[in-house]
């Protein structure tokens, strides 16, 4: 969703400027310019009180998801850099 804002002129990313402090974050609840560096969700689930062993199996699965997503990316440079026959 944030690449839509490149391609249309009235729309703007903003974001909620972040703390990070080791492994815990906090919200300075100053709303800046600009798409968040990455998602804060299972963050916002811990403060929110979900119990740890739910957070813990999202960022089990977040964790899996990332590696998917290098993975993938790899593979599509990869075969970005190959020359194509045709």
């Amino acid at each position: 969703m944030t690449s839509l804002a490149s391609r249309n002129p009235l729309m703007k990313n903003m974001n909620v400027a972040i703390v990070e402090e080791g492994k815990r974050i906090r919200f300075t609840y100053k709303v800046v310019p600009g798409k968040a560096e990455k998602s804060y969700g299972i963050h916002v689930a811990q403060i929110a009180g979900v119990p740890e062993d739910v957070t813990q199996e999202a960022e089990r699965i977040l964790e899996g998801l990332q590696q998917e997503h290098i993975s993938l990316y790899k593979t599509k440079k990869a075969k970005a850099d190959q020359l194509s026959l045709f």
